[in-house]
């Protein structure tokens, strides 16, 4: 039980010292939540550079910058926050694709790039 005592206070210390980017968690999900939509979808539409909408079966995917968030809905509603903290979402188009560049204060810096239909 001495033992136990003496250990558990290191133990709790080793585990608060460590931190998870919690960024990069968020920025995979959205990357995989883009490619399943993208697999579905029948359109893509730019609005603008900071937003990007995807035409499936079910409806419009949106997927738009507001504050420092990416945000998603289907047929505007069910607003979701996919990733927090996002300091650059610019959205382009050349003449075969689509991409989105995203860079966020915890690290999370990506291209994803999407063929067109």
């Amino acid at each position: 039980m001495s033992i136990i005592v003496i250990i558990t206070p290191s133990v709790m210390k080793l585990f608060n010292d460590i931190s998870l980017p919690e960024d990069i968690f968020d920025g995979d999900l959205f990357i995989i939540d883009t490619i399943e939509i993208y697999k579905t979808s029948e359109d893509i539409l730019i609005t603008d550079s900071h937003q990007i909408i995807f035409k499936t079966e079910q409806g419009e995917v949106k997927y738009r910058l507001y504050n420092d968030r990416i945000i998603k809905s289907i047929n505007g509603k069910g607003f979701v926050t996919m990733m927090f903290n996002v300091d650059t979402f610019d959205i382009s188009e050349t003449a075969d694709s689509y991409k989105i560049d995203i860079n966020t204060t915890g690290g999370f810096n990506e291209t994803v790039h999407f063929q067109k239909h």
